[in-house]
């Protein structure tokens, strides 16, 4: 399970089912997370047959947001934003302190055909 961000708003449960599935929480190191976790930042992969799950950090709504790029058969194909980008609007940056813009972090994402943000606005 990967989280592209902490919520301070609300909890996002990835606790309990790591505890019920044993199954490992990717975070970025940024987070500082407490809990039983595995970095998650800019040059991590993670690949299971055919496709490579890739993390690049961008902050934007918070400094510690990744976004996933998704590699099938050594291309990119998807990007997953996380609150970095929604449909219509942005993450908002004034949430937390040092956030850089979301323009900024629109930047690091590679030249992809699909973009797939979190929610919309």
């Amino acid at each position: 399970m990967i989280e592209t961000h902490p919520h301070a708003d609300f909890v996002s449960g990835h606790l309990e089912i790591h505890r019920k599935t044993r199954a490992t929480l990717y975070v970025s190191k940024l987070v500082e997370a407490g809990y039983p976790h595995q970095g998650f930042d800019e040059g991590d992969a993670i690949a299971f047959g055919k496709i490579t799950l890739k993390a690049i950090n961008t902050p934007g709504h918070s400094p510690d947001s990744i976004s996933i790029v998704l590699e099938h058969q050594g291309k990119d194909k998807a990007v997953f934003t996380g609150d970095t980008l929604f449909i219509g609007d942005v993450g908002r940056p004034d949430l937390r302190e040092n956030t850089a813009s979301s323009e900024e972090s629109a930047k690091n994402w590679p030249d992809i055909c699909t973009t797939a943000p979190a929610t919309s606005s």
